[in-house]
């Protein structure tokens, strides 16, 4: 059974790009560009790794503190393509654990989610 990733994003052509990177990767994949709908398939799917690409990043702070800990979340805020697959590795690797490391320019400090 493939491993399940959820990618939840505001913009439309960067989710295409990324779904079919993903699928490539052996993942099944549900897309999403509205947080009530991604927390249904969160809730109903329950996908190994969540990957959140916004434009602002109050918008996916915002949605992270809606879901449960134990998920692997990359942030890719205005990040190149080449950490997917680094990402997909590590979670494949040690699941349910943030990968905060690959994202140095993301001010996690900065948002109450216990992870530093």
């Amino acid at each position: 059974m493939p491993s399940k990733a959820l990618i939840v994003t505001d913009k439309a052509v960067e989710a295409s790009a990324l779904h079919s990177t993903l699928a490539d990767q052996g993942l099944a994949v549900w897309s999403s560009w509205c947080a009530p709908q991604a927390l249904r398939i969160f809730a109903g799917e329950r996908p190994e790794a969540l990957l959140l690409s916004f434009w602002h990043v109050h918008l996916a702070a915002q949605f992270i503190l809606m879901l449960s800990r134990n998920v692997v979340i990359f942030y890719r805020l205005h990040a190149r393509y080449y950490y997917l697959a680094v990402t997909i590795s590590c979670c494949r690797q040690r699941p349910f654990t943030p990968v905060a490391h690959l994202m140095p320019a993301f001010p996690l400090r900065h948002y109450p989610m216990g992870w530093h």
